[in-house]
């Protein structure tokens, strides 16, 4: 029950509301279309920096990445979990990728984690194409051989219209599970760095 309320805890956050107090628009937005994802935790992609520093306050970590994009951490609690909440911020296109990292401490088994949150992801956007890719030999689980470096598994949901996309993931050597919202504004930078996304 916990696993579930903390699911549902993490995904309540995720794009709920507008940039700048839209929240019935981006409601409006969000129930016309269930495979668009138009925000990440509350902010629109295209939020400038200073909108999300305004609404949250000082990042407790920010790092400057190519082109001046600026990664800014910030440290959440959901449903009695810690989580890192990470918004990725271009100053010309604004919010072009955010993440949610959890459970590391938990002591929940990451698979169950992994798809608590896919099956939440699915059910918030029934229009997103789901796709999974495990790679490694997970033995003799998979959250052994990802904390061993040896397996990781992906299950991403995509809007096919926009390119935005969702990634649920655990991932080799990193603790937790990761999910990730991307928009095609974030792959064209990892490119232009010269970094595959």
């Amino acid at each position: 029950m916990r696993l579930r309320l903390f699911a549902v805890a993490l995904l309540l956050t995720l794009p709920a509301c507008g940039d700048g107090g839209g929240r019935d628009a981006a409601a409006r937005d969000a129930a016309a279309d269930t495979a668009k994802v138009p925000a990440f935790a509350g902010f629109r992609w295209g939020a400038p920096r200073d909108s999300i520093v305004a609404r949250l306050g000082a990042p407790f970590r920010s790092q400057a990445y190519h082109e001046g994009v600026v990664g800014m951490l910030y440290e959440d609690s959901l449903a009695g979990y810690g989580v890192l909440k990470a918004f990725y911020v271009h100053p010309r296109e604004g919010l072009l990728r955010g993440s949610y990292t959890g459970g590391e401490s938990s002591g929940l088994d990451c698979v169950l984690l992994q798809e608590t949150f896919a099956a939440e992801v699915q059910q918030r956007w029934p229009g997103l194409l789901r796709e999974e890719r495990a790679f490694g030999t997970p033995a003799p689980t998979l959250c052994a051989a990802a904390e061993l470096g040896r397996a990781g598994r992906a299950v991403s949901f995509t809007d096919v219209t926009s390119g935005r996309q969702i990634v649920v993931s655990v991932l080799p050597r990193v603790p937790g599970v990761h999910v990730v919202f991307d928009t095609p504004e974030a792959g064209r930078w990892e490119r232009r760095k010269g970094v595959a996304p």
